[in-house]
């Protein structure tokens, strides 16, 4: 069965969450982060709501590196604002190439508003990957399109799937039950079967898969795109936290505290980056704090590096060593600047790890 995982963004008020509930059949995990699922003929549709609150921008960001393709919803009343250009921004930066955009609310203004709205947007998005995406008036009130929405978003492209060994990054865990630790994630690479030896990063501790559940059935392997529980047993939930990465034995996988980025600072980032600096690193669903403690530009030592640089950061983790591989997609930020303030920094890869 085909499985497709789509987190859906939006401005806080933006409906997102009335729709995602519309949609869906049932619900699973839920945090900051809420999961819910259906299913359309022969595919399982996972729906990951982000929070709407301009505030929350680590769960924006961990679920823009799990997600096959996204959802933008952007409300007729209040349109384009501050926050969509941040998103926009962070879905750009994570790679989402896929996806559509939910003009929300059509039941709260007229159709010269919603026209208007829609060529706003595609003026806005013409030069991103969102430029290409489809564009659906919906209302959860009159029930405009949802329908059409729920049938059509099995059908979204998505790009290739990771090639490799299993890996796995931890969104949630549940509370011990008969013995069992059970902890849940999509399968961002390879497969895992029952009795498979994995890791669980960046802990270091080699277990055993008892059990394999998609959408609560049962099944013996799972493979790159589903998201799936496994079940453990002789660890504690205490033990593990989101973001930490399950992988096979035989992965090259680091526990690490400091390694060099290659990286390009976002061009409409104002402020310099510099070396001492407290900034966030998010790589997968791992969102630590980090200093930077060198920066090379064109191979020369350097104290900062402005908007539309291209660079190598030497990192090192405040206190919390990351599960990191070489290559790896990673953004950084500033979380705690104000609203209306862009916090994405920009984007890179890992590189050399200590």
């Amino acid at each position: 069965m085909k499985n497709i995982n789509i987190g859906v963004f939006g401005n806080l008020g933006a409906g997102k969450t009335s729709i995602v509930q519309k949609l869906q059949q049932r619900e699973g995990m839920s945090s900051d982060i809420a999961f819910y699922s259906y299913k359309v003929r022969d595919s399982n549709v996972t729906l990951i709501d982000v929070p709407g609150d301009p505030s929350k921008i680590q769960p924006m960001l961990e679920v823009a590196s799990i997600c096959d393709a996204a959802l933008l919803a952007i409300s007729a009343e209040d349109g384009v604002n501050y926050q969509t250009g941040e998103i926009i921004i962070a879905l750009t930066l994570a790679g989402i190439k896929y996806g559509a955009i939910l003009v929300t609310k059509t039941d709260m203004v007229s159709q010269d508003d919603v026209e208007n709205l829609k060529n706003k947007i595609r003026a806005m998005f013409k030069t991103t990957p969102l430029g290409s995406f489809p564009v659906y008036e919906v209302s959860t009130v009159t029930n405009a399109n949802i329908p059409e929405l729920a049938n059509a978003l099995p059908n979204l492209q998505i790009g290739e799937r990771e090639q490799g060994t299993f890996k796995m990054p931890l969104d949630h865990f549940i509370e011990p039950k008969s013995g069992f630790t059970v902890v849940t994630g999509v399968v961002k690479r390879g497969s895992v079967k029952t009795h498979d030896k994995v890791n669980i990063m960046p802990w270091g501790k080699e277990m055993v898969v008892q059990s394999i559940q998609i959408h609560n059935e049962d099944v013996e392997v799972a493979n790159a795109g589903d998201r799936i529980a496994i079940g453990f047993k002789g660890i504690h939930y205490h033990d593990v936290r989101r973001g930490d990465v399950i992988c096979d034995s035989s992965a090259d996988m680091h526990k690490s505290r400091e390694f060099t980025v290659d990286f390009d600072v976002n061009q409409f980032y104002r402020e310099p980056i510099a070396k001492e600096q407290r900034l966030h690193l998010s790589v997968g669903m791992q969102f630590h704090p980090v200093l930077v403690r060198s920066i090379t530009k064109d191979g020369n030592n350097a104290d900062a590096a402005k908007g539309g640089d291209k660079c190598t950061l030497g990192l090192e983790s405040e206190r919390t060593s990351f599960a990191i591989e070489a290559g790896e997609r990673c953004i950084l930020c500033r979380p705690e600047m104000p609203w209306g303030t862009l916090r994405i920094c920009g984007a890179g890869s890992i590189k050399e790890i200590k």
